[in-house]
This record gives C-alpha cells, sequence and structure tokens, in this order.
C-alpha cells in the first residue's frame, strides 16, 4: 500500500482578438519550447490583444485508503487542503485496477464495493461473466484509492520559462 504523488507542469497562451471579450487558450503545451514558439505567434498577430503566458502546476496523489476511513453515508467527499494557491482542486476515490476510473463519494466506493460482493455471491465461487471472459474479482482483493488533484497557476513571460 504506497502513496504515488506525480507532478507535471504545462503551459497555455490566451488572447483576444481586438475589439472583442472572449479569451482563446491554447491547448496544453507540455514542452517549454513549444510554449515560447506558440507565444511567440500569438504575440506576432496584430489583432491580438492581452497576451497571456500561463504556468499550470499540477500535483496528483495517489494513496490507499482503507474502506471505513471513507466519508460516512451521506457525506460530501471533502475537497484537499492545498498549501499552494491553488486554481483547481479535486478530489476523488477509486478501485485499483478494476471499476469505474473515478467514484465522487464514499457512498458510491460503498455501493460499487456491494455490486461486486452481490455479484460473486449470486454465482459459483469463479464468479460471473461480465461479458467474454471477464469475472467479477473477489472483493477483498481490490484496494481503494484516494485521489487528490491539484492545479495552481501562475502568469509568466517567457523568460521565466525553463531551459
Amino acid at each position: 500500500m504506497t502513496t504515488v504523488q506525480s507532478r507535471s507542469r504545462f503551459w497555455t497562451v490566451s488572447y483576444r482578438y481586438r475589439g472583442q471579450t472572449k479569451v482563446h487558450t491554447s491547448s496544453t503545451l507540455t514542452h517549454p519550447e513549444a510554449a515560447a514558439r506558440n507565444w511567440a505567434t500569438v504575440t506576432g498577430w496584430s489583432w491580438a490583444t492581452d497576451v497571456t503566458l500561463t504556468e499550470h502546476l499540477m500535483i496528483k496523489t495517489d494513496r490507499p485508503i482503507r474502506v471505513a476511513d471513507l466519508p460516512g453515508p451521506g457525506v460530501p467527499t471533502p475537497l484537499p487542503t492545498c498549501p499552494l494557491p491553488a486554481h483547481e482542486v479535486r478530489r476523488y476515490f477509486r478501485v485499483q485496477g478494476y471499476g469505474p476510473p473515478a467514484l465522487p463519494t464514499g457512498d458510491r466506493v460503498r455501493r460499487f464495493l456491494s455490486w461486486v460482493a452481490d455479484g460473486r455471491t449470486r454465482h459459483d465461487e469463479n464468479g460471473p461473466t461480465l461479458g467474454g471472459d471477464i469475472r467479477f474479482p473477489d472483493p477483498a482483493t481490490l484496494q481503494v484509492r484516494d485521489v487528490r488533484i491539484v492545479i495552481a497557476t501562475r502568469h509568466i513571460d517567457c523568460t521565466q520559462l525553463p531551459h
């Protein structure tokens, strides 16, 4: 049962057409060189105004959690506290290696695990098939994970891009 933490950094370039209020934002730029090229291109457009280069730092923590430690019945999932000035904070649960990629509440996790257990007990000890050769796993072997994502952003200029 290990905690996994990953950090990733990416950039976006945003601008408005002169005289308009809608902001256009680039796709995620994962390399500093791509961010610098995109910035240079957009700042060269005579009709682009309010050009900004934004750095995004995403920290994702994925740790095991016991079912007993999940938020109680009817309790919403509390968001993690964040030491950074966060732009976006998310928290969800998942069952490692099986099931939906995100379960938003403790209630949904318990319901999913109950569904798996009911599926196994209604059929033989090998478990029922879910189509083809896919079978219900033994619920005792499933590990619930607590996933927390924090995205912090800051406006920078090209000189602050890593080299």
